[in-house]
């Protein structure tokens, strides 16, 4: 169902609400617009242009081809040093994204890149199947002596490898990215947007906390966190593939 459709629904459905509530006690409906005011006036406005300049600058990223070489970057990651090594690599390049971009224009910026990834790592696999059956091909020749079955298994056996191999490698990164992209969020105030609200209600409320503190006490409770989810996102994979 499309996201427009929902929203139009739910708006449709609260305006009927509003009216009927308005019909009967003007006072009540007066006074949840009232509240709507208040919370409205209390957001803390000030981190939206911040937020709004880290999507533009995923969308930059994208349009001059960054995400590419991002997404070549992942390739590299998964063939480095088997799947665990990979995936827990892949967590942390996560988490620093995360604290650099923020989280929300991350996730977006990884899952775009993630999409060419998965392009990458399967065009990779047909690669290993058109060779295997080149070899195929050559190496058992279509003469009266060879049948048609053994023929099919030489072949079917590494394409069928190559391409589930692919799947798990794209599994175990998709984990650490996801893994990633909320553990990070916990390791500085710039990796969420939830980080500068805090702030801003702390400043009202006159208690001051510095960035480094913070980055202190996130990396001290959430390191290990992250490198756990790492290497479980490797063995899920690992387990994935049977080995």
């Amino acid at each position: 169902i499309p996201l427009a459709a929902v929203t139009t629904v739910v708006c449709v459905v609260l305006c009927i609400r509003d009216c009927a509530i308005l019909s009967t006690d003007p006072d009540e409906y007066l006074l949840g617009v009232s509240r709507i005011v208040q919370v409205g006036r209390r957001m803390p406005w000030g981190v939206a242009p911040y937020a709004v300049c880290m999507f533009i600058l995923v969308d930059a990223l994208e349009r001059n081809q960054w995400i590419d070489t991002l997404a070549t970057s992942f390739v590299s990651l998964c063939r480095l040093g088997g799947l665990v090594v990979a995936s827990t690599t892949m967590m942390g390049l996560t988490i620093l994204i995360v604290n650099l971009l923020n989280n929300q224009p991350a996730a977006i910026l990884l899952s775009t890149a993630l999409v060419k990834t998965r392009d990458i790592l399967l065009l990779d696999a047909d690669v290993v199947v058109v060779a295997a059956n080149a070899n195929t091909s050559t190496s058992y020749p279509t003469t009266s002596s060879t049948s048609s079955s053994s023929m099919v298994l030489h072949t079917a056996q590494p394409q069928h490898r190559a391409v589930e191999y692919a799947k798990e490698e794209f599994s175990g990164i998709v984990s650490a990215v996801a893994l990633g992209a909320n553990i990070g969020a916990c390791f500085t105030v710039a990796g969420a947007l939830a980080g500068f609200m805090w702030l801003a209600i702390l400043r009202e409320h006159h208690i001051g906390i510095s960035w480094v503190a913070f980055a202190v006490a996130g990396a001290k409770f959430m390191v290990i966190p992250a490198v756990l989810g790492g290497i479980a996102s490797g063995l899920q994979s690992w387990v994935g593939m049977g080995l």
